[in-house]
């Protein structure tokens, strides 16, 4: 049975970790927990949507919290 999409829109801070490689730009957001709830599962799964009104798909990967993070490496910071 095909899944239902679903729309949910929420703001979130991109983080970066705290010690990065010279040249090594990337980030990440961590979803907030009612969002990640809306998917269908809390492993690995792939989401496409906007940011800044820019396209994009991206894997999803858990976060050992109940909830998923997406990796950014091509984020203007």
């Amino acid at each position: 049975m095909a899944q239902q999409a679903t729309s949910y829109q929420f703001t979130a801070k991109l983080l970066r970790p705290k010690d990065i490689e010279d040249g090594d730009d990337w980030a990440f957001v961590v979803l907030p927990h009612d969002a990640s709830a809306c998917l269908p599962r809390r492993g690995r799964t792939t989401v496409v949507g906007k940011t800044n009104e820019q396209p994009f798909q991206q894997l999803l990967e858990p976060d050992g919290q109940k909830s998923q993070y997406a990796l950014c490496r091509t984020c203007a910071f």
